[in-house]
């Protein structure tokens, strides 16, 4: 299955399951309703402009690709620009559910890594899934974190 379409159908699953709670049990039962995101937070290399678009990119696909629904109503414009009709489109109804299905947000992070334009990247990594891992490079020294660094 396409990650886009599964993606999508946990934020509409995400956004009934919200609904439901909220008409039937949050009165009576006083709940908030949280979600964790687990993600990568990515700083620009040097502050040419490529590495800080290539680093705002990365933020939306990893970070975006959930919040921004819930916030806005849709997937950041970055990813509606790079993955196309990939990429499922919301109802006016499923927009207005799924944005706003949350009381607070935490987001579990441990490093940030500074990406580099894996378009442009000289990497040699059968398949893409992987091209970007193997194209970054980390920052300071394995001493510097607590982590185990490859």
């Amino acid at each position: 299955m396409e990650p886009y379409v599964a993606a999508h159908h946990r934020l509409l699953v995400h956004a009934c399951t919200v609904s439901l709670y909220r008409d039937k049990y949050q009165a009576e039962q006083g709940g908030r309703i949280g979600l964790t995101l687990l993600g990568w937070w990515y700083d620009p290399r040097t502050q040419t402009p490529n590495d800080v678009a290539v680093a705002a990119r990365m933020d939306d696909f990893h970070i975006g690709w959930f919040m921004h629904p819930m916030v806005f109503g849709d997937y950041p414009p970055v990813m509606r620009k790079n993955v196309g009709s990939r990429l499922p489109t919301f109802t006016d109804e499923e927009a207005a559910r799924v944005r706003g299905s949350f009381n607070f947000v935490r987001f579990n992070h441990a490093l940030t890594r500074p990406p580099r334009n894996w378009i442009e990247a000289a990497c040699r990594v059968v398949g893409q899934r992987f091209r970007l891992w193997r194209c970054w490079r980390g920052i300071g020294t394995r001493e510097d974190s607590e982590f185990e660094m490859e």
